[in-house]
């Protein structure tokens, strides 16, 4: 059973970045972390929030639930429950409306 950090580093390998470069790519959103952010991700240690997640699958170019493919997250999680993170990642009003219902813009401003 693959867990997401091992997706994570092969992504970003298969892609050319350094661990440099996403940290760069994901402050560009405005997501400023540090290095070792990036191993502790890749080594299971602690994982991305999901705000997180779908910068880095726009990143690689690929959907949320291609990235959890092989992993037991994915696998616990029904249609219904995919198809809103696919719309969480491609549709810009509805993650809008999310963040409002579930109060993220508050958390933002702290």
């Amino acid at each position: 059973m693959n867990k997401i950090g091992k997706t994570l580093k092969e992504l970003r390998k298969s892609n050319g970045f350094s661990i440099s470069d996403i940290i760069k790519k994901l402050a560009e959103t405005n997501i400023n972390i540090k290095p070792k952010t990036v191993y502790k991700w890749e080594s299971d240690t602690c994982i991305p929030n999901i705000e997180t997640i779908n910068i880095l699958s726009h990143i690689y170019g690929i959907s949320l639930t291609s990235m959890y493919e092989d992993t037991s997250f994915c696998k616990s999680l029904n249609h219904y429950e995919n198809k809103f993170i696919d719309c969480l990642r491609t549709n810009k009003t509805f993650r809008k409306l999310v963040k409002q219902l579930v109060n993220l813009n508050s958390l933002e401003e702290d």
